[in-house]
């Protein structure tokens, strides 16, 4: 019996241990676009290595998101160009 309960006590510490790793957890990015109503909508193209969303149009008060796991050596990288009319701008969303 007391082996029985070290087994499980070892069990649920690996269990915990590895739901630990960013790579096994689901990640949310959300991209809302909080300008004022008066400005031309928002154009972003986000991406990384192995995904590439597009370009998407949003107006005031819209969003765009997406879900996933990090990679297993945990080098995920996604990044967004945004831009608004003559202005431009580049930024990590998510770096592992």
């Amino acid at each position: 019996m007391k082996n029985l309960f070290s087994i499980i006590v070892i069990f649920l510490y690996l269990v915990h241990r590895t739901e630990s790793y960013s790579y096994l957890r689901k990640h949310h990015i959300h991209v809302y676009n909080g300008l004022p109503t008066q400005f031309l909508p928002l154009l972003l193209h986000c991406a990384s290595r192995d995904d590439d969303f597009g370009t998407h149009q949003l107006s005031s008060g819209q969003n765009f998101s997406w879900n996933f796991k990090s990679n297993a050596f945990e080098t995920t990288l996604y990044f967004c160009r945004f831009s608004c009319g003559p202005k431009t701008a580049s930024f990590v969303v998510f770096n592992a």
